[in-house]
């Protein structure tokens, strides 16, 4: 399979960029290599610096292509690339397929389609840019895990890849990716004080509520993300921040394997925690 690149946008339309028209794919940068920031300390008198720690800088995508119309005129195709790459839509998602798959990655275009010159013949050459506030490739497909009740295992079906695990009541997830994954986890009533705690890490979400028949709490531990919501029966949302125990940390899955633990004082037949991720990745 050779490389193909679609752009989603905020209003659900796309553009494909790939081998044949009408949008020839022709040169792209910025989807591997991520550049990374290392914070140093330097004391007084001290030989070198102190290793501190590093993050990930955003990442830059560019794209060099070429249009051909078709069926449809230049003009059209023009106006169309312009239409679905426009910046003010905010955050779309790239898409990036190849022989080993499909990965995708949140971006805004830093500007609108760059014409460099007049059309030559039939084709138009056009250049594109994206800016990812997030430099993590995800993959597209959402890994989702029944944790209740271990005694009866994980449910089927679930998606794969996936490893697994069960001694007592523990399970173990294996992340494929390259960094930690945040995690996305329903409880769903009736349960009372439920804990999901991650062995691996020695971090816990705890919860100090009761959930009723019919009600859910739903928690995204993702960073700048963080939520707890509770839904009531008739589709009500509120904030629950307060069911949280203060011990209490939104972990994720560090890459590899991870052991994790469910537990809860009481819960009934239809008392249910499932727990989804996607794993991330530094490049493709």
């Amino acid at each position: 399979m050779v490389r193909k690149i679609t752009f989603t946008n905020a209003n659900k339309e796309r553009i494909e960029l790939q081998s044949t028209g009408p949008y020839f794919l022709t040169k792209l940068e910025g989807v591997a290599a991520v550049r990374t920031t290392v914070q140093l300390n330097k004391s007084p008198f001290q030989d070198g610096q102190t290793y501190l720690g590093n993050t990930l800088d955003v990442r830059e995508i560019s794209i060099e292509g070429s249009i051909v119309p078709g069926a449809v005129t230049l003009e059209e195709r023009r106006r169309t690339l312009m239409r679905v790459l426009n910046p003010k839509l905010g955050l779309g998602i790239v898409r990036y397929e190849d022989a080993g798959g499909a990965k995708e990655i949140r971006a805004i275009a830093e500007e609108s389609p760059v014409f460099p010159d007049k059309q030559h013949g039939v084709y138009q050459k056009f250049l594109i840019s994206f800016l990812c506030p997030d430099p993590a490739f995800y993959d597209p497909r959402i890994q989702k895990v029944n944790l209740a009740s271990f005694t009866g295992g994980i449910s089927f079906p679930f998606s794969f890849p996936i490893s697994f695990g069960r001694v007592g009541q523990f399970i173990t997830l294996n992340n494929r990716g390259d960094l930690d994954a945040p995690v996305f986890i329903t409880f769903l009533g009736p349960l009372k004080n439920p804990v999901l705690e991650n062995k691996t890490t020695g971090q816990m979400i705890k919860l100090v509520q009761e959930i009723p028949e019919g009600h859910r709490l739903e928690i995204n531990t993702a960073f700048g993300q963080k939520t707890v919501t509770k839904i009531a029966e008739d589709g009500t949302r509120s904030n629950a921040f307060h069911w949280v125990a203060p011990e209490s940390e939104f972990w994720g899955l560090v890459p590899g394997e991870n052991e994790i633990s469910y537990q809860a004082t009481e819960e009934s037949k239809f008392g249910a925690v499932t727990l989804e991720y996607q794993p991330r990745y530094l490049g493709v």
